[in-house]
């Protein structure tokens, strides 16, 4: 199972361990394949990094939205 994870960045402890909460699950040993990208808190950085995940057919994409219009 591809899993496709754009984060928002890591701007504080609790993103912080947000992502590594993520990395520690979606593991090969789980049975998953983690393609992680960081936004760097940029909402044009997230649809690049959904579009990427998109056209790579992803099983699955998990995302933080930077802002809550224009997806």
């Amino acid at each position: 199972i591809v899993v496709g994870v754009s984060q928002l960045g890591s701007e504080s402890r609790w993103r912080t361990a947000n992502t590594e909460s993520v990395q520690t699950v979606f593991t090969t040993g789980n049975g998953y394949f983690l393609i992680f990208n960081n936004a760097r808190q940029k909402q044009e950085n997230q649809i690049k990094a959904i579009r990427s995940f998109i056209s790579q057919r992803v099983d699955y994409i998990v995302f933080s939205p930077v802002v809550e219009t224009g997806w």
